[in-house]
Parts: structure tokens; C-alpha cells; sequence
């Protein structure tokens, strides 16, 4: 025990030597002083530690430090820090710190609460005598969707000794949720004669199907599953709405448990939605948003747009390719167990703001009669075709 209450002098790094000295070390656990006389004092020829020769037995040391391995504590170093911390919504990273001693075996991290929360490095911290050390342990967690509820995670890292005791020192992370709330959906300024705003489209109007005008069910219209089926739907599907010039269509679907996820999803998982396939119709300006009937600019209103980044176009022609969806990455990215909406409008959507703000042009032309537009949606390409999650 001697040699390794001397190794504990690794932060001294003067290499003077003395005919003779007094160590004082601190013991661990009981605040008690423990005193050596030695001979000279020299550098180790481990680079950072002193090497000495006791010169007597030790005065005022406790007999666990020479009958018994002591027992692992943050106490007498660096608890683990930052104690607490609260990031932004969108998530990040926190650089976890600590330094124990006598952790001669490991030192693991475990992080319960919210889920997704996880050690970069992952869950062993360190082992044998590099748990001596001063050690940072990067942890990530993600963004929290949620409008109600904050993520609370709670970091553990435990230390053990040669001895087989252990002891633990815990911290907090908290992701706090989303404030931008929408409870209804909203009703949209028109900037167009004769049209004095947009508001939702509901009931179940007639749509028709992808051989055009010829075949066609009455549907939910605020439903995507009562349209497509349950999604992502029918892969290829096209169906053609005849969107009221007085509407918008925001077609609600909730992302299934662990599709984004699953071990057997495609790499990469995705789809997309177009305009439709040949003609010339109407424009159409299209988002994916989590609130209903959302169609501000994310890019414009980062903090308080529910549209999804890359998930915004404005007056698209027939043809085009809208959006891809993805299971990763930075744009248009889908979550597990969540409920988002897939708007279309027949107008400029360039000057609408968050919560049905600002205005919007209708973009009606001589392909609109009757009072509506033709919209064809088609469902894909991309990767989901025959996927079933395991």
C-alpha cells in the first residue's frame, strides 16, 4: 500500500531531491493525514511519478490502507460535471468530466430516463489504472419532439475498485420539449380576387384514382391512410384531387413503431412525392409539417415553423419531384411513433409565417373550373416498396 499511496503523487512534477522528507498524504474516505519520512526524493522511471524510500513506519494512518484494498470515491477528486445541464430542443452533446480514485478496475456510464441518450465512446469509461486519470466522456442526446413533455436523462458513472466495492456519482440532462403548439388548423389570408382565404378541406369528397378520371372513391380527405392506405401506402400510387380554390389539403399519418429503426430497414430508407406524372396543371406548393395546415418556410422561421427542413416547395408544375421523406440524415427526416401532415395548396406559399400568418396568392389558372383544381399526388419512388419492419 505504500507504493501506491506514493504513486498517488502523480501531479507533482518536480523532479528536485531532497537528503530527506516528510510526505503528508490525505487519505481517501477519512479526512486523516498520513505521514511518511523518507529518503531522497527522485523521478520515477514512470514519467509523471516520484519514487521514495520510507524511512519508518507511517503516523496517524488508518489500518485500511495497509490491511485492505480502499474503496473507489469521487469525493476526494472531481465529482462528475456538469452536475446539470439543459440543451436546446434540437438536442447535442455534453462533455461529461470526473476523476475517482482507487477505481483500479473500470469505470462504466449508464444513461436512463428519456430514451436515446447514449456515451459517444460507449459505456466503459475507462479500465485499470487509466481510471487514475482526470477522464471527459462525450455524451449524445437527441433532439425532443415533443409539444408537452420535457426529456430528462439521467447520467451515472460508476467506479470500481481492486477490492470489489464500487461507488457511483450521477448528473442530469435535460432536452426541454417543443413550445410551438397549433391546436386547430389555421385559416389563411388570401391576397387573391374572390378568394377571401384557405382553410382546411374536410369531409369525404369524391378523389380519383390512377387511371384518372375514370374510376374514384369517396374518402377521408384529411386522412392519408383513408387515401393511400396505412403509410407509407401504396408504393406508385397517383391519386387526383380536385382541391377546392377556397382549400388546402393537409392529410394527416402517423409514422409506425420502429420503421425508421428497424435492423431490417433498407440502407438508405426513403420516398417521395410528385406533382403527378404528364400535363400541364395548376401550381401546387407542398410541405410535410407536424402541425396540421402548416406552410411557413422553415428555413425563414427556424425556430417556430413546424414544417420539416427540406420538406417546403413552392409552386411546383406537374412532374416534379416534392420532397424525399428519410428514416436519417439533416432534411425531410421521418420519426418512429410520430403524427405529421402532408399539405398541398394551389398558391404562392413564399409569404405565409408560422401558426397561418402572413398571406398566400392563389395560383389558379385555366386548367381550375367549377371552382377547384386538379392536383395529382404520386406516391414514391424510394426504397419502403415490400419493407416490413422486424
Amino acid at each position: 500500500m505504500l507504493r501506491k499511496l506514493l504513486l498517488s503523487l502523480a501531479l507533482l512534477q518536480s523532479a528536485a531531491a531532497f537528503a530527506q522528507t516528510t510526505i503528508d498524504i490525505t487519505v481517501p474516505g477519512s479526512n486523516t493525514v498520513c505521514s511518511y519520512a523518507t529518503g531522497p526524493v527522485t523521478s520515477g522511471t514512470t514519467p509523471g511519478h516520484l519514487q521514495a524510500t520510507a524511512t519508518g513506519n507511517g503516523t496517524g494512518c488508518p489500518s485500511t490502507v495497509t490491511s485492505t484494498p480502499s474503496a473507489p470515491s469521487f469525493g476526494p477528486t472531481q465529482a462528475l460535471a456538469p452536475a446539470t445541464t439543459t440543451l436546446p430542443k434540437t438536442g447535442g452533446t455534453v462533455t461529461f468530466s470526473f476523476r475517482a480514485v482507487y477505481a483500479d478496475t473500470k469505470c462504466t456510464g449508464a444513461i436512463t430516463g428519456a430514451t436515446g441518450g447514449a456515451f459517444t465512446a460507449g459505456t466503459t469509461l475507462c479500465t485499470a489504472s487509466g481510471c487514475n486519470a482526470l477522464i471527459s466522456a462525450p455524451a449524445t442526446f437527441p433532439a425532443n419532439n415533443s409539444t408537452t413533455t420535457d426529456n430528462t436523462y439521467n447520467v451515472k458513472v460508476a467506479c470500481t475498485g481492486s477490492g470489489g466495492t464500487t461507488d457511483s456519482n450521477t448528473a442530469t440532462v435535460i432536452v426541454p420539449h417543443d413550445l410551438v403548439v397549433v391546436s386547430t388548423c389555421p385559416t389563411i389570408t388570401s391576397t387573391t380576387a374572390g378568394i377571401t382565404n384557405f382553410t382546411r378541406w374536410t369531409g369525404t369528397p369524391k378523389v380519383y384514382l390512377d387511371s384518372g378520371l375514370g374510376s374514384s372513391k369517396n374518402a377521408d380527405i384529411t386522412s392519408f391512410d383513408a387515401l393511400y392506405g396505412t403509410w407509407p401506402g401504396q408504393y406508385g400510387n397517383i391519386l387526383y384531387f380536385m382541391l377546392p380554390n377556397v382549400s388546402y389539403l393537409s392529410m394527416a399519418f402517423t409514422i409506425p413503431n420502429n420503421y425508421m429503426t428497424a435492423a431490417n430497414k433498407p440502407n438508405p430508407l426513403n420516398g417521395a412525392y410528385k406533382t403527378g406524372e404528364t400535363g400541364d396543371k395548376t401550381l401546387a406548393s407542398f410541405t410535410i409539417s407536424t402541425t396540421c395546415g402548416d406552410f411557413s418556410n422553415p428555413a425563414t422561421y427556424p425556430t417556430t415553423s413546424t414544417v420539416l427542413p427540406g420538406c417546403w416547395k413552392n409552386k411546383q408544375s406537374s412532374s416534379t419531384t416534392l420532397f424525399q421523406w428519410n428514416s436519417s440524415g439533416t432534411t425531410c427526416v421521418l420519426q418512429n411513433n410520430k403524427t405529421y401532415y402532408l399539405n398541398a395548396i394551389s398558391a404562392d406559399i413564399s409569404q405565409v409565417q408560422p401558426n397561418g400568418a402572413g398571406t398566400a396568392a392563389s395560383t389558379k389558372n385555366t386548367y381550375c373550373s367549377g371552382g377547384t383544381c386538379e392536383l395529382p399526388i404520386y406516391n414514391g419512388p424510394g426504397t419502403w416498396s415490400g419493407y416490413t419492419p422486424q
